[in-house]
């Protein structure tokens, strides 16, 4: 870990892969973190593709991470039918933890990069696509729970993504989003050796 300043927190694998750029994460006064510059959508494909092969998070821990989400979930999605929409879904720890815990429950999955959402749909049975528009229904149809787990910090617009997100629910249907915070207890005591220290 090297921190540069109080400010900014480097770490040597936020490097894109082929170029080497360095990204850096910057701390705001309210303690919210985000990265120095944000990918544009064809970058993310590509820095995604490989981003959890570089990960330090074990695969025991994103397994456990899942069971745990979805554990306090139950209260959000407790009819047996539920529609399930994780945004992000990375490989999949959390909706295969769904199939496990809702196991009636509809699941689907969005994530940019198209061999992430291959591994994801092979490891948790969900439908998992990188066409966000394939995922899209509204009203009565739409989704009961939906996610988006450290991910609106990633991205340009996360305004956007929230209405987004939001008209797809169907009436009474909430709506989960986790995003990294400078102040919780992993990053003041890890930096940027803390799981949600990502960039970009």
């Amino acid at each position: 870990m090297n921190q540069t300043s109080p400010e900014m927190i480097s770490c040597d694998a936020w490097k894109f892969p082929g170029t080497g750029e360095q990204f850096y994460l910057i701390a705001d006064n309210e303690g919210n973190l985000r990265a120095n510059r944000l990918l544009s959508e064809e970058e993310s494909r590509i820095f995604y593709s490989g981003a959890f092969d570089r990960s330090s998070y074990t695969r025991r821990g994103k397994t456990l991470q899942g069971w745990h989400r979805a554990w306090r979930m139950t209260r959000f999605a407790p009819e047996a039918h539920s529609r399930i929409l994780d945004y992000g879904c990375g490989e999949g720890s959390f909706l295969k933890a769904c199939r496990r815990r809702f196991p009636l429950a509809t699941r689907g999955g969005y994530e940019r990069a198209a061999d992430l959402c291959k591994r994801a749909a092979d490891q948790s049975g969900a439908r998992v696509t990188p066409d966000f528009s394939a995922l899209a229904t509204t009203g009565e149809d739409g989704y009961d729970l939906i996610t988006a787990w450290g991910v609106l910090e990633h991205c340009p617009e996360p305004e956007g993504i929230i209405k987004r997100l939001y008209s797809l629910l169907k009436p009474g249907g909430t709506m989960v989003v986790m995003v990294p915070n400078r102040g919780a207890i992993g990053m003041r005591r890890m930096g940027a050796d803390w799981a949600w220290c990502q960039a970009p």
